[in-house]
């Protein structure tokens, strides 16, 4: 009875959010537990600021949860973990993988971001002799020339805990290719992941003996009536969303269901409880530092390993280029790229996707490590000549600069946009005349851009005149 009054005294504790040590930091939990720590969308977000708790403080609380109970503590992440800062892009995501290697993750599922380099470039870290220490997720993954899920990507992995059996299927959501710019994405296919989810989460329990089944997703929620809608051996038991950074966490069915935001916004936390009678409760919700002592400090250990990557690059990043003396918005910074685009490659009109400006720009010094957050994406400029006709339809879905008032209907005008919004088969370019890959890669552009109005202005601003030489 004392163990069952503990277990209902914990469950509610946690249930209620409050903010100490006792309740949402990790405790000596018991074999009847299993906690499970969730993050998606880091994006590199490897240092602190105002919108990222950072991995040294996301990290003080995952691996202290795993050093004090080894045995009952998950860590996983639902993808987009790699690309999106300079501490990360400059290693092409190694340093990510080395952190979260020391923070003790144990699974990750391929996010669209993880394909920007190239899927090789990301799976290569999880071969037998790569330098990941956990699994890589992916099971509606489809290479087109073999037919089979890539090389170096599991359908679903299985751990033991606390005396029980964990299975976990990790999915992309279905038709998140038109999220990838399509030569990345090209020789890959993501099938329908609902009959795999009900194949793998059956054979798990008839096969493997798993006790609970976890859907890790990247995937916003779209596949989660279906995934709910799952019962006896295909039942899952928590449902780890990701990809549209939103935050939430409930129970629905006896299953988790969470999202813990974006760029290391929150740590998701579900927790698993027995008591003699078998499974007696699940609760889940996100954390960040007004919830957790354990996340306003940073873990000393995972500092030291941030730090010896900061040593290496801190000269390139923190460097300043110019000052700007306004904070700028993420739409004065795309109309601003796609008129450089524009004027360097002497069009009459630059397109950029609103997606593809991932930051603002504060007041103060920028750096290169600041190009790095606006625009980690290695874009390339491409150019075209369409209709006025077709421009002018394409100003209705990107962000777009221009000098001229009119567009004549039936002329052939030049244009520059980045290659991700170049080659959606949907679009026009690719069926222009004239097409020309440029040597120009936009955070490089915008870099030597910044770079000549040091030179020349005392300061930034959208609307100094371009000093780029035209090709």
């Amino acid at each position: 009875m004392k163990k069952l009054l503990f277990t209902l005294t914990l469950l509610l504790t946690f249930a209620l959010g409050a903010c100490t040590q006792s309740t949402d930091d990790p405790t000596n939990e018991t074999e009847d537990t299993l906690d499970v720590y969730y993050t998606n969308d880091i994006h590199g977000a490897i240092l602190e600021d105002d919108d990222s708790l950072g991995l040294g403080r996301m990290g003080n609380l995952m691996l202290t949860s795993k050093t004090e109970s080894l045995e009952t503590t998950l860590i996983l992440d639902g993808g987009d973990a790699l690309q999106g800062s300079a501490l990360s892009n400059y290693y092409e995501g190694e340093s990510m993988i080395e952190i979260m290697n020391m923070i003790g993750y144990d699974a990750m599922v391929v996010g669209n971001h993880e394909f920007d380099w190239g899927l090789s470039t990301v799976t290569d870290y999880f071969k037998e002799d790569g330098i990941a220490d956990f699994e890589l997720l992916g099971a509606n993954i489809i290479d087109d020339e073999t037919g089979e899920i890539p090389q170096n990507i599991d359908p679903y992995t299985v751990m033991e805990k606390g005396g029980r059996t964990i299975g976990i299927i990790g999915t992309i959501g279905y038709g998140l290719e038109s999220s990838i710019s399509p030569s990345a994405v090209e020789g890959y296919t993501f099938v329908d992941p609902e009959p795999i989810i009900k194949e793998h989460a059956e054979t798990l329990r008839q096969d493997e003996g798993a006790d609970l089944v976890f859907l890790l997703t990247h995937d916003p929620g779209t596949i989660n009536d279906y995934a709910l809608s799952l019962e006896n051996d295909a039942k899952i038991d928590a449902i780890f969303n990701a990809h549209y950074h939103e935050n939430y966490a409930y129970t629905e069915n006896n299953t988790a269901v969470l999202q813990a935001g974006g760029y290391g916004s929150h740590v998701g936390r579900v927790l698993f409880t027995w008591d003699e009678y078998g499974l007696s409760g699940v609760s889940a919700k996100t954390l960040d530092d007004r919830d957790s002592l354990l996340l306003k400090d940073p873990h000393p250990e995972v500092m030291t390993l941030i730090d010896e990557y900061r040593s290496q690059t801190d000269a390139i990043f923190s460097e300043p280029i110019i000052d700007a003396p306004n904070d700028l918005s993420r739409s004065e910074l795309s109309t601003w790229i796609a008129g450089l685009m524009a004027h360097a490659t002497d069009s009459a009109i630059g397109y950029q996707n609103g997606g593809g400006t991932r930051n603002s720009l504060s007041a103060g010094a920028i750096t290169l490590g600041n190009l790095y957050d606006v625009w980690p994406f290695e874009n390339q400029i491409k150019t075209v000549h369409l209709s006025g006709s077709e421009v002018v339809d394409q100003m209705e879905y990107n962000v777009y600069h221009t000098d001229i008032e009119t567009f004549e209907p039936d002329t052939l005008y030049k244009i520059a946009t980045n290659d991700f919004v170049f080659d959606q088969d949907y679009a026009p370019f690719l069926e222009g005349e004239n097409i020309e890959e440029t040597e120009y890669y936009i955070r490089d552009l915008a870099l030597s851009e910044l770079e000549l109005q040091s030179e020349t202005y005392d300061s930034f601003s959208v609307d100094n005149p371009y000093l780029t030489e035209p090709e």
